[in-house]
């Protein structure tokens, strides 16, 4: 079966959690597709690094525990049309202080 593409030219795909693993493929792919991928992640310097690598892409750090970061992101976030918005970061080997902290920010949003 052949894998079906979707063009995404002109559109802007934010992706949480894009510095590692599933965010960074996830903004890769979407890249790859034509969007203009905004990349958000706590880990700025590394952010900073796969963003460089990703065509299209804009880093920004950014704790989504925090509301002013959250209103910050979603500011630029709108500025064109979102078509995607994926939050796949994980929850797991966290200490228990910080998997209520990001299980929190998954359930309720923004406490500060």
């Amino acid at each position: 079966m052949e894998p079906t593409t979707v063009d995404l030219s002109g559109r802007r795909a934010l992706v949480t959690g894009a510095a590692s693993r599933i965010g960074f493929a996830v903004a890769d792919c979407l890249a790859r597709s034509g969007a203009d991928v905004l990349m958000v992640d706590l880990a700025g310097d590394r952010l900073r690094e796969q963003a460089a690598a990703v065509p299209g892409a804009s880093a920004r750090p950014a704790d989504l525990s925090v509301r002013s970061d959250v209103h910050r992101i979603l500011a630029v976030a709108l500025t064109s049309q979102t078509v995607v918005w994926i939050n796949p970061t994980s929850l797991r080997r966290r200490p228990p202080n910080r998997f209520r902290s990001r299980a929190g920010c998954r359930v309720a949003g923004a406490r500060r």
